[in-house]
């Protein structure tokens, strides 16, 4: 995994306004983030953003065949289902006889 680093607001780019409602601990090392760092929080929210946007393989992907106007999008791989414990039939174990 890549180390997040936060570099220093040297590009003006467009902003646009982005609402969300945050868990208030989340809101906590945000601001913490952005005292520590010396940048506003917009920077940091939208680094950090960024940072984990860039970490998502299968979005990265995703993003890609957009870009390249694929018709179809690429498939997600589909979870195993699992039995729950409680309906899982108990084998004999080979130890015990």
């Amino acid at each position: 995994m890549a180390r997040f680093k936060m570099p220093r607001n040297v590009n003006q780019e467009p902003k646009q306004l982005l609402q969300a409602k945050l868990d208030s601990s989340l809101v906590a090392d945000i601001n913490l983030l952005s005292k520590w760092s010396g940048n506003e929080k917009n920077f940091v929210v939208s680094e950090l953003l960024r940072y984990a946007l860039g970490q998502e393989a299968e979005f990265q992907r995703y993003k890609l065949s957009v870009h390249r106007g694929s018709a179809e999008p690429i498939p997600l791989p589909i979870p195993e289902r699992r039995e729950p414990l409680t309906e899982r039939k108990s084998q004999p174990s080979p130890i015990a006889k």
